[in-house]
């Protein structure tokens, strides 16, 4: 069994992708999921040496990163680790979740903290997810996964939980976790979830979802 697979959902990425894949250590094994690009985003990844699996449309994170989770339980992967492709994390902090993983201790799920929420959406579910789950950043996309969460939940695209469903299932229902702390850097693109009210109106909606969800 391999240990594990970096995935990296992205749709119009071009502009880090590339950057994004050469940081990342080669002996480390990358998919990138293409959500539907336009801008040759799969080109530049393959060119960077990265496996890729390109959507004809663009589906959204949630959808892109299923595929990716599929893809890993087929080629027999234990950990899936989720990186943005818009260059706002830190290789650092990938390899830091790579080193915890690594670790003979086991970790079934490792979340990132933001140290900045920069819309008012994302604060009002830091507010609810502290309250439920004891964590105050589900929607940071730099999270590492064991896949036995994902074989005994069954997907990862439920509800466009906007990537927080398979860690609120795996925390209710007692797998070992860790958080670590990270810096977002300067973003050189445009909202992965759109501009300020589209993304707002998202991550309510996903809030709004999530709260009527028994993961039990």
């Amino acid at each position: 069994m391999k240990n594990f697979l970096i995935v990296i959902p992205a749709f119009n990425e071009a502009k880090t992708i590339g950057k994004l894949i050469y940081k990342i250590n080669r002996k480390n094994d990358v998919l990138v999921i293409d959500d539907g690009s336009s801008d040759g985003t799969d080109r530049i990844a393959k060119q960077y040496g990265a496996k890729v699996i390109k959507s004809k449309k663009n589906f959204g994170v949630d959808y892109s990163i299923n595929l990716g989770f599929k893809y890993a339980i087929k080629k027999k992967y234990k950990y899936v680790i989720t990186i943005d492709a818009d260059g706002q994390h830190s290789v650092k902090d990938l390899n830091k979740i790579i080193k915890i993983l690594k670790n003979k201790k086991k970790t079934d799920l490792i979340i990132s903290v933001r140290s900045n929420l920069p819309r008012f959406s994302e604060k009002i579910f830091s507010l609810y997810t502290s309250i439920r789950f004891n964590i105050s950043d589900l929607l940071s996309g730099l999270k590492a996964y064991n896949l036995d969460i994902f074989k005994n939940y069954g997907t990862y695209d439920t509800f466009k939980s906007i990537g927080t469903e398979l860690s609120a299932f795996a925390i209710e229902n007692d797998y070992k976790f860790k958080t670590i702390k990270i810096n977002i850097l300067k973003r050189k693109d445009s909202p992965r979830l759109g501009g300020i009210l589209l993304g707002n109106f998202r991550i309510l909606k996903a809030l709004i979802n999530l709260s009527f969800k028994n993961f039990k």
